[in-house]
């Protein structure tokens, strides 16, 4: 369990900081929730399409960042609410 959370976190850290900041972090539900059907979508409806997973990735970021520093590192966050990533 401990390798597969380092791993899902390493997923996230996309510059090998050694933590997450929100832009990771909508970056990466955006490439993980996009839909074949979402390449059918007119400009405009990609865009609200978008924006809705990018407010699911801030309520998530907020959650996890527990100490409010504008981060989520392994010690802030990723272990202490490690079921979010695993689903």
């Amino acid at each position: 369990m401990k390798d597969k959370l380092k791993w899902q976190f390493m997923m996230y850290d996309r510059d090998g900081s050694a933590s997450i900041t929100i832009e990771e972090m909508k970056a990466m539900f955006v490439m993980m929730c996009q839909e074949p059907e979402h390449l059918d979508l007119e400009p405009m409806e990609l865009k609200l399409a978008i924006k809705g997973i990018e407010r699911m990735a801030e309520e998530m970021f907020h959650e996890l960042d527990a100490d409010g520093d504008g981060f989520v590192t392994q010690v802030s966050g990723f272990q202490q609410n490690n079921t979010h990533f695993c689903h």
